[in-house]
């Protein structure tokens, strides 16, 4: 198995996985901190669906042009988010070739 092949297998498993967790969580505890210096219940779902849009622009240019996301405004809006951008990466993967993959030095 190469690389490339272990990240799609492992991502395609563990998406679902993180989406239920999400969706696990209620709307109305999106502020839930369970240590006053750790990141909200909106602020980690905000920052995992965040991570799939990166992973697009690593996918897809070779480039990831971070931005620090707001906490989630509410469960639809992260799950959506989430949802659409892992449809996206799995598209964009199954694009890449071996050499491309071994190749681009993501910026």
């Amino acid at each position: 198995m190469t690389d490339r092949e272990f990240f799609i297998k492992r991502w395609s498993e563990e998406a679902p996985i993180t989406l239920k967790v999400f969706q696990a969580v209620p709307d109305g505890k999106l502020d839930y901190r369970p240590h006053p210096r750790s990141r909200s219940a909106g602020e980690l779902i905000s920052l995992m669906a965040y991570e799939s849009h990166a992973c697009c622009e690593a996918v897809d240019i070779g480039k990831i042009n971070w931005q620090d996301q707001p906490a989630a405004a509410n469960m639809h809006q992260a799950v959506d988010s989430f949802t659409k951008k892992n449809r996206e990466l799995e598209k964009l993967l199954q694009k890449v070739d071996e050499d491309t993959w071994k190749g681009r030095k993501v910026q």
